[in-house]
């Protein structure tokens, strides 16, 4: 009877691993991953045109413990893919639902049709900069593209960073692996004020590289940031796309400007942005500048 029991006990404990999601980190190789990455970070560049969506940003003064101003912002925003990385940009065209001007697709057009002087990137810059104007602060543009995480996984970059192998779990029955990461390269690749290197996690699918989410810490004496990005399969163009993005940040006291922005006055700040609506627009990226 008990070697019955013995044995059914042993084969439940067999079956309990079989089905286990998580993966023994020591399956997956960090190398491979690291490999496999950057492969589909050239490859995501390389196959991205323009691609339009709809970005719905939701921020709070929560300095003082409290809520003290909320804004609504409503943008038109572009993801291009180049050779020289991945961008985004935004124009803002309403806040609390109010339009902040004519909605003309301004963006789009700057790569569709390239300015004379074929300075279409400086100019949708001059837009996305622009746009900070309307949000509650100027700190929600520390670090406000959701794309510049994969300049992270890019060959030339990863030596940047120190990179370690966390854990490897199933997910929609994928390996995922999730590498901690910290960056030694100053200034940051991200762009962040002063060149403050990042560090975080970021859940990376180990056989195919696809970025699937990340976390970022921004931290240092003046300034402590953090974001989650979350990338989600878009079935109209193919591509793992934005999601979402959460801002939490909280500034001490006021730097110099970075490479992207400054730090502006002191505070706390919350944001939430979804994003939708994709559509990928053929662009001749070769006349794009």
């Amino acid at each position: 009877m008990w070697s019955r029991i013995r044995a059914l006990c042993v084969v439940c404990a067999v079956v309990a691993v079989l089905i286990s999601p998580r993966v023994s980190a020591q399956k997956a190789d960090m190398a491979d991953v690291l490999k496999n990455a950057a492969k589909y970070v050239t490859e995501f560049s390389e196959k991205l045109q323009a691609v339009t969506a709809e970005e719905v940003f939701l921020q709070m003064d929560t300095s003082g413990n409290k809520v003290n101003v909320t804004a609504r912002i409503g943008s038109d925003v572009v993801m291009l893919g180049l050779p020289s990385g991945n961008f985004f940009f935004r124009d803002v065209y309403s806040v609390d639902t109010k339009p902040t001007g004519p909605r003309e697709g301004r963006l789009l057009k700057l790569f569709q049709s390239p300015p004379d002087g074929n300075q279409s990137i400086a100019a949708a810059t001059k837009l996305n900069k622009d746009g900070g104007i309307w949000f509650v602060t100027r700190n929600f543009q520390i670090l406000d593209s959701p794309l510049m995480t994969l300049e992270l996984l890019r060959e030339p970059y990863q030596a940047g960073s120190v990179f370690t192998l966390d854990s490897v779990k199933k997910t929609d029955g994928v390996d995922v692996a999730i590498l901690k990461f910290k960056e030694t390269r100053s200034p940051s690749v991200l762009g962040t004020p002063v060149g403050i290197p990042v560090s975080g996690r970021l859940w990376v699918e180990a056989v195919s590289g696809t970025l699937r989410q990340a976390e970022i810490v921004v931290s240092d004496k003046a300034v402590n940031a953090r974001y989650s990005i979350k990338y989600k399969q878009d079935k109209g163009t193919g591509f793992w796309l934005p999601a979402e993005m959460d801002h939490m940040i909280q500034i001490s006291a006021t730097v110099a400007s970075g490479s992207m922005t400054g730090v502006a006055g002191t505070g706390s700040y919350e944001g939430h942005i979804q994003y939708s609506k994709f559509k990928q627009v053929p662009v001749d990226k070769m006349a794009i500048r």
